[in-house]
């Protein structure tokens, strides 16, 4: 671009990169058009734990107080034996977004989700719900998108946070794509064991590792970490008997969350 001066983007993905970035450009008075694919604009209902380096992001565009009214600060982490949940190390966690901010904090994403929605809704973004990028005309000092409405968008800067398999970036000819790495995750939200006060996790078990992190007085989220798993298992669905039968093994307050899942418990 020859001239420095941006004053409409266009923002593909409205997840919390894209959500966060429109929000801080509105907010500068830039014109911000938000492309997202979901026609319902929400989170997945799983946790997700923050570092103080995204609360300080957060507290930039004004967000903070409230996620902060709905998550669980708190600085440690705390290593487990698997079988019994006895201590093998606490560590405390830095201060990456300052010392005035919690080292961590585990929240709802569905929770975050609705904020930063309502954030930028608030701050004039126009929001462009069940559409994407389907073509790219570049010309020069600006782009024209075309969406996947029919609607074509002309903006200084095209931004794409449409996530890990990002049609943007295959538009500008990035071809590498995701592949597996080994691993693969069992996620779910379920009640808050009274002892949990923090994130923990447990090790020496069956599975590469467990552990969970507090997201609300009541609530908590619990993952089990092994190999590869078949695509078939990949999404919401009810799946607590699966994730009880596979975390078999784990103890202390693992165990606890696991016997009180639902066999017919979301994961």
């Amino acid at each position: 671009m020859t001239d420095a001066r941006v004053s409409r983007v266009l923002v593909v993905g409205g997840g919390i990169t894209g959500s966060v970035l429109s929000l801080a450009l509105a907010q500068r008075g830039v014109d911000v058009v938000l492309a997202e694919i979901r026609p319902e604009w929400t989170g997945a209902g799983h946790g997700i734990t923050i570092q103080g380096n995204a609360l300080k992001a957060f507290r930039a565009v004004g967000v903070l107080d409230e996620l902060m009214a709905h998550g669980v600060p708190f600085d440690l982490l705390r290593l487990k034996n698997a079988a019994d949940g006895s201590v093998i190390a606490e560590l405390p966690n830095p201060h990456t977004g300052g010392e005035d901010l919690p080292a961590t904090m585990g929240a709802l994403r569905s929770d975050l989700a609705g904020i930063l929605a309502r954030a930028v809704v608030a701050a004039g973004v126009d929001v462009r719900l069940g559409t994407t990028v389907s073509a790219l005309t570049d010309l020069g000092d600006a782009v024209t998108a075309t969406l996947s409405d029919g609607s074509t968008v002309t903006a200084d800067l095209l931004v794409g946070a449409d996530g890990i398999r990002s049609q943007v970036r295959r538009m500008l000819g990035i071809e590498t794509v995701p592949e597996p790495v080994g691993m693969g995750i069992w996620r779910v939200v379920a009640p808050r064991p009274a002892a949990m006060d923090c994130a923990e996790v447990y090790y020496n078990g069956p599975k590469y590792k467990a552990g969970y992190s507090p997201i609300s007085t009541d609530l908590c989220y619990a993952y089990l970490l092994e190999g590869n798993l078949d695509r078939a298992h990949v999404g919401e669905y009810p799946g607590g008997k699966i994730l009880k039968e596979r975390s078999a093994g784990y103890g202390g307050i693992w165990g606890e969350i696991r016997d009180g899942l639902a066999d017919d418990a979301v994961v």
